[in-house]
């Protein structure tokens, strides 16, 4: 089990991460790949750093779906979630247009592995990287490894989404033991940001786990239509 799950090219071949940079940066330009897909079956995890710089000798990337599988306990996430905040700064500057992120657990792990942390821990950092990188993007949808709360929270007020037309994140505030104030002010915010984003057509923010699900969804309406405001939980 740790053998699968270990990050790809995680002892080698280069001693350290200069080297490996030098080397990603000698392999030639791939202008036909236009998008990457790495599912959660995938068990091997990449490491951030690696995959900023495979992206980077693809020019005309336009899309990536990026599955990863969440770490142990929080101290192995914490690196991992620096090295999430530097690809997504990567991104911002490239030409992706379309993002989709979903961070996979399992919850049999806790049985099986009693030193794994039932809770993710900290989101803000990689919610704060994915809410800069959002201002280029057409498509965006980050599970699991955002919180909307902090995402909101991030934004500056002179941002301008002149793109961005789908727009869905998830929440930990959408459960029932959650503070009512504190959810209303996440959905105030969310919809300050929606103000901003001038072809947005959907936003979703949701919540989902064994036996517990909620959605709040916008859907912009025609010409002279009003909008669609859905919300459903269990």
């Amino acid at each position: 089990m740790y053998k699968i799950f270990n990050d790809i090219m995680d002892n080698g071949p280069f001693p350290e991460e200069a080297q490996e940079h030098e080397y990603w940066q000698l392999l030639p330009l791939v202008p036909v790949v236009t998008s990457v897909l790495l599912r959660q079956q995938n068990r091997r995890r990449w490491k951030p750093m690696a995959l900023a710089c495979i992206f980077a000798r693809l020019p005309r990337l336009r899309e990536v779906h990026y599955e990863p599988w969440r770490e142990w306990d929080h101290a192995q996430q914490v690196p991992v979630d620096e090295g999430m905040r530097s690809l997504m700064e990567s991104l911002a500057s490239s030409q992706v247009r379309r993002l989709i992120l979903f961070e996979t657990s399992c919850p049999q792990y806790l049985l099986d592995f009693p030193h794994f942390d039932a809770d993710r821990g900290s989101t803000v950092v990689v919610s704060q990287a994915i809410a800069r990188a959002s201002l280029m993007l057409e498509h965006l949808s980050a599970s699991f490894m955002v919180d909307a709360s902090e995402f909101f929270a991030a934004l500056d007020p002179s941002w301008r989404w002149c793109n961005l037309t789908w727009l869905a994140l998830t929440s930990r505030l959408l459960t029932p033991d959650q503070d009512a104030d504190t959810m209303d002010d996440m959905l105030e915010a969310a919809a300050a940001a929606a103000m901003t984003m001038r072809k947005l057509e959907t936003m979703e923010i949701w919540n989902g786990s064994e036996g517990l699900a909620m959605v709040f969804r916008y859907k912009r309406a025609p010409a002279r239509a009003m909008a669609e405001i859905t919300i459903r939980g269990t």
